[in-house]
């Protein structure tokens, strides 16, 4: 299942979107103009116009322009004012739906395995660790991931997910619900949120109007007819549900396959998924939820979270008996419903201390046969082995550490940690820098520097993604003292390496969606073509900074150019001088590549790869690298392992 192709698609899918939206709209605005014409215009049975008597028509087109215009204004400002009342993202809609963000540092053993669950799946996948949210007072099965993108994603279980599920069980939703992160259907949801309030809020309207003047004891002053028409917009606002019945069908239901599909192919436990979806044939109250603002987010739900009813035509999701023979075609509902009855409750964590060393090459100072294909290949598409190493990671990682990336200053010394320089004069000058700047955090980036020594550098990276949480709960003060001292930890040595900008700019991108308004983004260019300048740029940077010797920089430039579609005729331009590829001109040209069309980043992310790679091979610092400068483009990338990246 290809991340790149899958985007495309999400982005085909919002067009989609656009025109059942107008096709919505434009009958919306007929039935109202011929509930217009045959409340007001047509009380009398002729017109007259210039003395000449015509009969009665139900086109007038002067009633239609006017019903357009206030229609189509109505129908827009409410979508765009839903849309704006969204724009805290996943955070957002998870609070309205009645979640609790689950603290690091929780006593309740579901709700820390829970945590377990989303760090493991989130390094597995390239992603970074999102905040977590529980659902209380639901007592049934579903789950949801919300948010624009992954920089402000977040992903809600119910308390009965929490009770129900076993360990594996639990894996299987979350992973499901990380394919949506993946897959570019978030944004997406966001956006029919707005949308369809658009569309029902005709029926506010009908019912407004209809409250207002339907009391009126007299006809006079046109109370009568004005109720009648707050009633015809009553049943004129059936169109709009029945629309936004068809658009979450058409928008929702071919994904769930898709993500039921990708947690069995990322975690290879057809009883994860599964079992959940069994679980909820057979639970009491199946998927459903109690909160008032469910409609609104049902198509976001890993399961159906409203009543069936007459319109099942257009349900967001597909039928349970479907989804679990997609997984188990051997699936029978009256054994399902007779064991989910004898279900006693969620198996106890049981941590995964498999050595991680098992699943990757990036160990000890080794480097790892790769394809750029391959790389390119693997991002957005984590696999089992994925998943094992991440499990493997954060099992094996030294309790007092682990306790640290998760709380306030331990997570900002985190990331003071790995911008530490390895000369000792320079590095005693950023801990005196931190001490002066950040102090609760100075001794804590001293023990995690000592911590990270210890580790493999494959290692680091994924500790800053499960440091994220705590830095995006840890408030605005805190925020701008981390923005402050990296700054300053990043300019202690009067430059800056590609890492270090790669780093800054990854860290930023995911924690200013909590804390800015980020600018939006739209596809700008659909190929590398007229991104030649940029890439340019970016690969000339990397070959410096991957190569030594002249000659070999030069290799490593055109073995990575060699994968672009340059403009013109003449071939790939000449490497770039490292004093024109500075961070200062990388970050308009990253913006710029993180405005192409996905099919497009597949083929840079290919020539990056390629650039690093020029020898067939990544050491664990390449690999680093290669990582922070494509997550900075939004293309999350697993860790590269031998089991899943080969020549």
């Amino acid at each position: 299942m290809d991340f790149f192709g899958q985007q495309e698609r999400a982005r085909r899918r919002s067009g989609r979107l656009v025109v059942l939206f107008l096709l919505a709209v434009v009958c919306i605005i007929l039935a109202i103009h011929f509930l217009v014409v045959a409340l007001f215009a047509g009380a009398e049975a002729t017109q007259v116009r210039a003395g000449v008597a015509q009969p009665f028509s139900w086109w007038q087109l002067d009633v239609l322009a006017g019903v357009a215009f206030v229609t189509a204004l109505v129908v827009a400002g409410a979508a765009l004012f839903k849309i704006a009342a969204l724009r805290g993202g996943g955070r957002r809609i998870a609070e309205q739906l009645g979640g609790r963000e689950v603290a690091p540092a929780t006593t309740d053993p579901r709700e820390k395995q829970l945590l377990n669950v989303v760090e493991e799946v989130a390094i597995a996948s390239g992603v970074a660790v999102p905040p977590v949210y529980v659902l209380e007072g639901e007592g049934s099965i579903n789950a949801f991931a919300a948010g624009y993108g992954p920089t402000d994603a977040v992903v809600a279980v119910t308390r009965g997910t929490l009770e129900q599920l076993n360990r594996d069980e639990l894996q299987g939703v979350v992973a499901h619900e990380f394919s949506h992160i993946l897959n570019g259907d978030m944004r997406l949801n966001i956006r029919l949120i707005g949308v369809l309030f658009g569309i029902t809020c005709i029926s506010t309207a009908g019912y407004v109007l209809l409250r207002t003047f339907g009391r009126s004891r007299s006809g006079k002053g046109g109370a009568g007819g004005i109720a009648l028409f707050g009633l015809g917009l009553l049943v004129i606002g059936w169109i709009g549900s029945l629309f936004a019945s068809m658009i979450r069908a058409a928008v929702s239901r071919q994904r769930e396959f898709l993500a039921d599909a990708s947690a069995v192919q990322f975690t290879r436990l057809p009883d994860g998924i599964g079992g959940a979806l069994r679980k909820i044939a057979g639970f009491p109250t199946r998927s459903l939820l109690r909160s008032a603002h469910a409609a609104d987010c049902s198509h976001m739900f890993f399961g159906s979270a409203l009543h069936r009813s007459f319109m099942n035509l257009f349900a967001t999701h597909p039928p349970l008996e479907e989804r679990i023979r997609a997984i188990d075609p051997s699936f029978d509902p009256r054994r399902e419903r007779r064991a989910a009855e004898a279900e006693t409750g969620a198996e106890a964590e049981a941590p995964r201390r498999a050595s991680a060393a098992a699943f990757s090459s990036l160990r000890g100072g080794a480097a790892l046969a790769v394809t750029p294909e391959a790389v390119a290949g693997s991002v957005g598409q984590p696999g089992p082995a994925h998943l094992s190493y991440a499990a493997a990671l954060i099992a094996n990682l030294d309790p007092a550490l682990a306790e640290m990336v998760r709380d306030g200053a331990g997570a900002r010394a985190t990331a003071y940690a790995l911008l530490l320089d390895e000369r000792p004069d320079v590095h005693a000058r950023q801990l005196a820098l931190v001490e002066r700047e950040d102090a609760p955090a100075a001794d804590l980036a001293r023990r995690a520097a000592r911590a990270f020594a210890l580790l493999d550098r494959a290692d680091r990276l994924p500790l800053l993604d499960l440091a994220l949480p705590a830095l995006k709960s840890g408030g605005a003060e805190a925020y701008h003292t981390l923005r402050r001292v990296v700054t300053a930890l990043i300019g202690a040595d009067q430059q800056v390496t590609l890492f270090e900008y790669a780093l800054e700019r990854v860290l930023f991108r995911h924690l200013r969606a909590a804390f800015e308004a980020p600018p939006p983004r739209r596809v700008k260019h659909r190929d590398l073509r007229t991104l030649s300048a940029e890439c340019r740029t970016v690969l000339s940077a990397l070959a410096h900074a991957g190569a030594g010797e002249a000659a070999a920089v030069e290799t490593a430039y055109d073995h990575g150019s060699a994968r672009i579609e340059w403009a013109g005729t003449r071939g790939a331009p000449a490497l770039l001088p490292a004093g024109e590829c500075s961070p200062e001109r990388l970050s308009p040209a990253l913006d710029e590549i993180d405005r192409a069309a996905p099919q497009a980043k597949g083929r840079f992310v290919a020539a990056c790869a390629a650039t690093v790679s020029v020898d067939g091979k990544v050491t664990a610092r390449e690999a680093e690298l290669l990582r922070a400068v494509v997550e900075s483009i939004d293309c999350p990338m697993p860790p590269l392992l031998e089991e899943t990246v080969g020549a």
